[in-house]
């Protein structure tokens, strides 16, 4: 029984962060665009941003969605405020 369990909070742990990341994917792709259409970005500044996004990606999310949301929240909140 304990290692049922095991295998479903695994399977359910899986699904979860897949779920981040197909949301991540489409947001970036999201994001591509419209830094295309307003700042006029072209292949080399959207390859640094895909970049920068991965770094914080590893640094913030990979390990722990949770709490990488929490600081991610925290940062635009400071960001707005400046």
């Amino acid at each position: 029984m304990n290692n049922l369990l095991a295998k479903l909070k695994e399977s359910w742990h899986k699904g979860y962060v897949q779920g981040i990341t197909d949301g991540r994917d489409f947001t970036l792709s999201l994001l591509t665009v419209t830094l295309n259409e307003l700042y006029n970005f072209g292949n080399e500044r959207i390859n640094a941003t895909n970049t920068k996004m991965q770094e914080l990606w590893d640094k913030e999310f990979k390990d722990d969605p949770e709490t990488g949301a929490r600081h991610l929240m925290e940062r635009i909140e400071q960001i707005k405020h400046k």
